[in-house]
């Protein structure tokens, strides 16, 4: 299902695009490029979010906003993930960019729940957005549910 294209926050730093297609994966806590940060934009609830069944009945993480930024050659993306998670094993575990066609350019693997802190933002950089490509979307995986929230479409400059 496709969702509207949702207006993002961009930062644009001057820089060509460097072609040649990656799939960096990152990890929380990994310490190899490409990089990630947690973003501290969001305060912790005290208490865990309530769950929302997804379009079939299974628990769901969604891609709610996104901010991309220029490195020159390469791209950092921070994604906001709304994600049902409800015990350490079930929870949004990873958020993906892709090409309109599919191609997925990156995934940022989450290690662990989120119940206290939703929605959250995690980033990751050092992505190669090949030559030609003006939008990525934003796609959130969940544990039970798989590949069942919204999506978010990031148009780049």
């Amino acid at each position: 299902m496709r969702v509207p294209s949702a207006l993002v926050v961009m930062v644009v730093v001057m820089g060509a695009c460097a072609g040649g297609a990656q799939n960096p994966v990152a990890s929380d806590g990994a310490d190899t490029a490409p990089t990630e940060t947690q973003l501290d934009d969001a305060t912790p609830s005290t208490t865990p979010t309530s769950v929302s069944a997804g379009p079939t009945g299974q628990l769901c993480a969604s891609v709610v906003g996104a901010q991309a930024t220029n490195d020159g050659d390469t791209w950092t993306f921070a994604l906001t993930v709304r994600s049902d998670d409800v015990s350490t094993t079930e929870f949004g575990d990873s958020w993906e960019l892709r090409t309109l066609d599919g191609d997925v350019l990156a995934t940022r693997v989450l290690a662990h729940e989120h119940m206290n802190e939703q929605p959250f933002t995690r980033s990751m950089s050092g992505i190669v957005i090949p030559e030609g490509i003006t939008t990525v979307i934003g796609v959130a995986h969940h544990s039970v549910g798989g590949y069942c929230g919204e999506t978010l479409e990031i148009q780049l400059p």
